[in-house]
């Protein structure tokens, strides 16, 4: 979710960015230029894995 002021970050590049860490087991700080910043990726990713949406869609 986008704080007060700050444009809001397309979740497929979220998506992308949690697949290219499962993929390269980088750590968080290290992921590539073009992603959205690290801790952005790290916050999305624990708020669905905190109300289940991590488990719907790594289910498939």
């Amino acid at each position: 979710m986008a704080e007060a002021g700050q444009p809001p970050v397309d979740r497929r590049v979220i998506l992308d960015a949690i697949l290219y860490l499962n993929r390269t087991g980088c750590q968080w700080r290290y992921l590539p230029h073009k992603s959205p910043h690290w801790k952005t990726v790290y916050t999305v990713f624990w708020r669905w894995r905190r109300d289940g949406v991590w488990n719907s869609v790594s289910a498939r």
